[in-house]
């Protein structure tokens, strides 16, 4: 999922994709898959070999064998072309209960589910748990994990659709996230992106929350 935006456009510079002018659905999955092939090749050559590969492809493979899992686009135009697409995950993160406690302290919410330890061991959940909309305002940091958008003046969060907490956070739970791009379209100068993120934590069996973010990116 690394550059998948940018890496069809290299595609497209040597050769590997279709040379239709109107860019099909069935033409941006082949793109995908010879990107698949090259990558796989890529990471099958000793570093001498790849001397020999596209920078931007050596540089892909480069970091999927280290596992990371962002994608970076160099300009928001690119972001049509990853509609439907699934970026990340992003690096876990584990919820503690200092920043339970703190978020607690920001908002004014002392529930004795999230913040006192002893009554919550006895309660539904066994323990204390993460405020729902905690779990949520981390969508701010798992979305710049999971993907970067370059070649901007700055972006803009407008905003959020649907949102659901399908199951709570208990402390001590590794959050992790996955986003889908669900629409892109200009506004008001920009590209505005929906982006469903899916926060799970580790192990568990539903999401523990599922967010629609909406962004507008302004072209540099």
């Amino acid at each position: 999922g690394i550059f998948r935006s940018h890496t069809v456009r290299t595609l497209h510079s040597h050769s590997l994709a279709p040379t239709s002018s109107s860019e099909t659905m069935m033409s941006r999955t082949q793109n995908m898959a010879q990107y698949g092939f090259i990558v796989a090749l890529a990471k099958s050559l000793p570093d001498a070999g790849r001397d020999h590969i596209p920078g931007q492809l050596a540089l892909i493979a480069h970091r999927q064998e280290i596992g990371m899992s962002k994608t970076i686009i160099e300009s928001p135009s690119d972001l049509y072309d990853l509609i439907g697409t699934t970026l990340g995950p992003s690096p876990s993160m584990e919820i503690t209960q200092e920043r339970i406690n703190q978020f607690a302290d920001a908002t004014g919410d002392h529930q004795w589910i999230h913040i006192d330890a002893e009554r919550a061991a006895k309660g539904p959940f066994g323990t204390t748990i993460a405020h729902g909309y905690l779990t949520m305002s981390l969508a701010a940091k798992f979305m710049p994990e999971i993907i970067e958008v370059r070649g901007i003046a700055m972006g803009v969060n407008y905003g959020t659709e649907k949102t659901r907490f399908p199951s709570p956070v208990t402390v001590g739970s590794k959050l992790s996230a996955t986003g889908t791009v669900v629409s892109v379209e200009e506004a008001s100068g920009g590209i505005k992106m929906v982006l469903r993120i899916v926060m799970q934590a580790e192990g568990a069996e539903k999401p523990a929350c599922i967010v629609d973010a909406i962004s507008v990116y302004f072209p540099a």
